[in-house]
C-alpha cells in the first residue's frame, strides 16, 4: 500500500490510454510521454502498459508501507527517496517505510513513476479497458481526478524484487529549447507557401495556457488560404491546428476527438516525448521530414525500448548480506544461501537459451 502526502501540482494515474472510442466521443487519454511511461513499466518488470502515476511540475510525496522496486522517467523533478536524490531511469529499490518526494522541476514537465507490479485494480477505474484519468469527464484512474492529499494507492507483487541494476543508459534529454520533426498534412494545402515556410524552422514559445489537451504556440501567426474552419474531422495525437488567429497548437492526450480547424502539420511519433515535455515559456521550433526519416526515428527510438525488453526477462535480482545471500526468483519468492565459502550451481535460463554457472559465495 502506499500513501499519498502531498499529492503535487496534478498527478494522475495513466497508461497508454483508451483507443477505438473516439468516434464515440470518448479522448485517447493515457500518458502524453508514452517511451517514459514504457521504459518506466518495462524497468520494473511490469507489462508496458500497466497503469502508473504521471506527475505534471511538482510531485507527490509518498509513503510506502512495503518493500517494492520503483523507477522514475520522463522529465527530471528532482526525485529524492527518504530526502536523498535518486537516479532518473533507473530501477530503484524502496524499503517499507521509505517516502518518495520531488524538490522540484529541473528539465521536462512530467515524471512517470512506476512501482513493481503495478498499480492495482483494487479502487482504479477501468473503463474501456483502461485505467487513465480523464478529468474533464471524471473518469478513469483514482474516481477521475488527479491524486488528493489521504489518498491510498494498491500495488501488486513485483516481478523482481531485491537490488535493481537496471538502467537506461542514454536517456532523453530535455532542454529550453527544442526541435520538433513534423510531416505536413493533412490541411497543409489550405495554408499559403509563406506560411509553410514561416512554420518550417520558425521559432514558438509555449504558452501557460497549455494543458493535456494541447500545447498553445506563441510567436507569428500563420496565415489561412481562405478560412482557418474545416469539416470536422479526427484528431491525432501531436497534430498542429491553427485556429483563426494563426497562432499553432499542438493536440495532445487529451484533445477532442474532433477539430473543426484547420492542421497545418503533425509531429512525429518519435518526438512525443520531447513535445510532452514543454514547460510554459520554453521556445519550440519545427522542422519538417520526409515519411522515411519519421521511420528510422521511430525504429532507433524502438531498439531502445527493446533493449530494455530483453533485459527485463532476466530474473537478475540479488541481496546480499553478511552472513547469506538470498536470491529473488521469477515468481518473487527469496531463496536464501549461507556463505562460507561454499560453491553452489545454477541454472539460468533466458528466452531459449540456458546457462550452468558456478556461484562461489564467500563469507566475511
Amino acid at each position: 500500500m502506499i500513501k499519498v502526502l502531498q499529492p503535487g501540482t496534478f498527478t494522475t494515474v495513466q497508461d497508454f490510454g483508451r483507443f477505438g472510442y473516439q468516434r464515440f466521443g470518448v479522448p485517447e487519454s493515457g500518458a502524453v510521454d508514452k517511451l517514459a511511461l514504457r521504459c518506466a513499466n518495462l524497468l520494473v518488470g511490469n507489462p508496458e502498459n500497466s497503469p502508473l502515476l504521471e506527475a505534471t511540475l511538482f510531485g507527490p510525496r509518498l509513503q510506502f508501507d512495503l518493500d517494492t522496486i520503483i523507477a522514475v522517467t520522463g522529465g527530471d523533478l528532482g526525485p529524492l527517496l527518504d530526502q536523498e536524490p535518486i537516479r532518473n531511469w533507473s530501477a530503484i529499490n524502496v524499503a517499507a517505510g521509505s517516502v518518495l518526494s520531488f524538490e522540484g522541476p529541473r528539465s521536462g514537465a512530467r515524471a512517470y513513476v512506476s512501482f513493481g507490479g503495478g498499480l492495482s485494480c483494487e479502487n482504479l477505474e477501468m473503463v474501456m479497458g483502461s485505467a487513465s484519468t480523464y478529468v474533464p469527464g471524471t473518469f478513469g484512474g483514482l474516481e477521475g481526478r488527479a491524486l488528493m492529499q489521504g489518498d491510498t494507492l494498491y500495488v501488486g507483487k513485483p516481478s523482481s524484487p531485491g537490488v535493481a541494476v537496471q538502467r537506461v543508459e542514454n536517456p532523453p534529454t530535455y532542454t529550453e529549447n527544442s526541435s520538433l520533426r513534423i510531416l505536413l498534412g493533412p490541411q497543409h494545402n489550405l495554408f499559403p507557401e509563406e506560411s509553410i515556410a514561416t512554420l518550417d524552422g520558425g521559432q514558438y514559445t509555449v504558452s501557460v495556457n497549455s494543458d493535456r489537451m494541447g500545447i498553445r504556440l506563441e510567436g507569428s501567426p500563420l496565415i489561412h488560404n481562405d478560412s482557418a474552419d474545416v469539416v470536422s474531422d479526427g484528431t491525432a495525437f501531436g497534430a498542429i491546428q491553427v485556429p483563426g488567429d494563426g497562432l499553432p497548437i499542438i493536440l495532445s492526450a487529451d484533445r477532442g476527438t474532433t477539430g473543426g480547424y484547420a492542421k497545418i502539420g503533425t509531429v512525429i511519433t518519435a518526438d512525443h516525448g520531447k513535445m510532452a515535455q514543454l514547460v510554459p515559456g520554453n521556445t519550440v521550433s519545427f522542422h519538417i521530414v520526409s515519411k522515411d526519416v519519421a521511420l528510422k526515428a521511430l525504429m532507433e527510438q524502438e531498439i531502445l525500448v527493446g533493449s530494455l525488453k530483453q533485459h527485463s526477462e532476466l530474473p537478475i535480482e540479488v541481496l546480499a548480506g553478511s552472513e547469506s545471500i538470498s536470491v529473488a526468483t521469477e515468481e518473487g519468492e527469496l531463496i536464501t544461501f549461507p556463505t562460507g565459502n561454499i560453491t553452489y550451481v545454477a541454472n539460468v535460463h533466458y528466452g531459449d537459451s540456458s546457462e550452468e554457472i558456478e556461484v562461489e559465495l564467500r563469507g566475511p
